[in-house]
Parts: C-alpha cells; structure tokens; sequence
C-alpha cells in the first residue's frame, strides 16, 4: 500500500532526539539550501520549531540515518554545534523518500519553478516512478500544472536563468517554451524582459509572430496524451496480474497438502505470472523513457 503524502506530519514512525553526527543529507538533494545563517539565528531565537524527517540506512553494519526533508534545520542546528537535533523517524524506500521531500517543497513553496521543474522530469523521466497524472495526484496539483512546469526546462538556459531571478515570470515562461523557433522566442524574452508584459500581450505577440511562419509546437499535448493511454495501458494489464495472482494464491490455500500434483502445477503457474509482472513493469519504464526521448528530438 502506498503512503498518502499530502500531510508528512502525519506520518508513522516516531520522534527522537538523534546524534547530528548520525545523519547524513540525501543522495538526491531536490535544491541548493540558502538563507542557513539567517535559519540559524532563528533557531538560537525561537529554537527548532518542527523535527526534521530522516530514514534509517545501513551503514557498514551501523545503523545511520538520511535526511528525507529539513536539510536547512540541519545544516543551521550543524552551523549552531549542536550536538543533536528532534527527529521524526520512519521507513522509507527511495521513492517514498524522493515524494515526502518533493511534496514539503512544494507545499513550503521553497521551490524555485525551475527547481521544481527538475525534480518534476526527475521523477518522471530519470527514475521513471510515475506519469504526470501519478505525480500530479502526489503533490496536490493539476496535471496541467505539472506538465508545464516541465516544459519550463526546454528553454535557453539564459532565460531560465530570468525566471530564477524573477525577470521573468513562469507563467510567461510557459508560453515562451512554447515557441520552437529560438530566435523569435529569444526576441520575445527580452521583450518581456523589457516591457514586462502579461501573458495575454504576449499570446498576443506569438500570434502574430506565427502569421510570420512562426512555428508552435502542437506537438506537447499529442505526446501528453500517448504518454497517458501507455501508463493507463502498462497499469491495467499489471493491476489485472496482480489480481489474477491474488486468486491463484486463494486457489493454493483452498488445496489439500494430499494434491501435491495439482498443487506444484499452481505453484509453477504463479510463478509465470509473477515473472510476467516483474517483466511488464520493466517495459513500462522502458516504453515511457522511450517516448520521452522521443519527444525530445523531434523538439530539437
């Protein structure tokens, strides 16, 4: 069963004061931390108001501890010498781990759009955990949103950039990424840079700039969608195996020990479907990486 991550404060497991030479911070680390000297002095002020979330790990037969989200009140309590810090401590895979930290950045709107956009495709396309859809339902948001805050790294680095430093706004980014010709969506930027027009003065601008052969991509959406029926495809083929499983198994219970025969030919059947399983979830995230690799190069 999946953990319900919309609340991480409501999360099994238990709190404790650990070792800060215990925990290490994350593999994965979704955003550069800032501002720590500025967190540290509120710390030594107010103190911790709210534990950090760490997960156990092994570690040369030792038990150690990682960082799932708080490595701000780490560092700043590190920065403070303190000797331990409040956890709340649970199990976690390495995905559970990646969506309660994903989900407290995005609620924490700690996020820069472009950080988030890369964890957005990191989720999706590096580790292949989910879809949009999938994603969506895990951070609270639509999937139209999650879809475009991706869209966000197909733009210029340069006009990234603008949108970290809050030149550009993302929603206008969103449409810029839109626009396949880099020099017409070059221009548009550093009018937007200049003018600080709104998205409907420049949905004004792109439509006149495609009169001009200006080339949009209509193509997202497409994608979008075969993105969306292969998940839904891929899901209902393995939920159906599992189901099938789950009979088998009722079926082997139900069997005297005596029917040793009947009994080996179901354990052998279970097996298949079990190895079919395993297989199917792997062309899954085969066939998904494909379409993403896919999409890309036709938008160079």
């Amino acid at each position: 069963m999946r953990l319900k991550l919309s609340a991480p404060s409501l999360l099994s497991g238990l709190i404790e004061d650990l070792d800060i030479c215990t925990i290490k911070q994350p593999k994965r680390l979704l955003r550069r931390p800032n501002n720590i000297e500025e967190l540290a002095d509120s710390i030594r002020k107010k103190g911790l108001l709210q534990p950090i979330i760490v997960r156990t790990r092994p570690d040369n037969q030792e038990i150690s501890f990682e960082i799932v989200a708080g490595t701000r009140r780490y560092l700043a309590c590190k920065s403070l010498g303190r000797k331990k810090i409040t956890c709340h401590v649970i199990e976690l895979d390495d995905r559970e781990a990646f969506e309660i930290s994903l989900v407290e950045n995005v609620q924490r709107h700690t996020f820069s759009p472009i950080e988030e956009a890369q964890a957005f495709k990191t989720y999706i396309t590096d580790y292949g955990w989910g879809g949009v859809s999938e994603l969506a339902k895990v951070i609270g948001k639509s999937q139209e949103y999650v879809s475009k805050r991706i869209k966000l790294l197909e733009l210029p680095e340069e006009m990234r950039n603008e949108i970290i430093r809050h030149r550009i706004k993302p929603s206008i980014g969103e449409e810029l990424a839109y626009i396949k010709d880099k020099g017409t969506q070059s221009r548009l930027a550093k009018m937007v840079s200049e003018r600080h027009v709104t998205v409907k003065q420049l949905r004004h601008e792109i439509v006149s700039a495609a009169s001009q052969e200006l080339i949009v991509d209509n193509n997202a959406m497409d994608f979008q969608e075969a993105y969306r029926r292969a998940v839904t495809a891929y899901d209902k083929v393995i939920i159906a195996l599992k189901l099938t499983l789950r009979r088998i198994n009722d079926i082997i219970e139900s069997i005297e020990e005596a029917d040793w025969l009947i009994n080996g030919s179901l354990l052998q059947q279970r097996s298949i479907i079990s190895s079919q399983i395993d297989s199917l979830l792997k062309e899954k995230r085969k066939y998904l990486k494909l379409v993403c690799t896919r999409r890309s190069l036709l938008l160079c």
